[in-house]
């Protein structure tokens, strides 16, 4: 399990929507093996504390969310700070399977 904080969000509110709707458009296209391999990458990059990388996560949980209703990302109530639960892995037809230190059906 690992954390990001990102403190400030809402500085500059316009920036952070242009970067939102920018990471969702190019996302939304992606198919769901895609999507779930640019996940996992960035969870072995591993957590850099970010702006960026905050925001990717926060995408990438919204259309997990949206396509799978589940998403090993956690936003808390605050939109600051996430939880990443795990890898996953893409199983058809929209399931995803988390991998941790144990395998388990989501």
């Amino acid at each position: 399990m690992r954390k990001i904080f990102y403190k400030g969000l809402s500085e500059n509110e316009e920036i952070n929507k242009n970067i939102v709707n920018f990471f969702y458009t190019r996302l939304f296209y992606k198919s769901d093996e895609e999507i779930v391999r640019v996940y996992n990458k960035e969870y072995d990059i591993n957590c850099e504390n970010e702006k960026i990388q905050f925001l990717l996560f926060f995408m990438i949980d919204r259309i997990f969310r949206n396509r799978f209703d589940y998403s090993p990302i956690i936003v808390d109530s605050k939109n600051d700070e996430i939880e990443l639960l795990g890898k996953v892995k893409f199983i058809k037809p929209n399931k995803l399977l988390l991998i941790n230190d144990f395998m388990r059906k989501v």
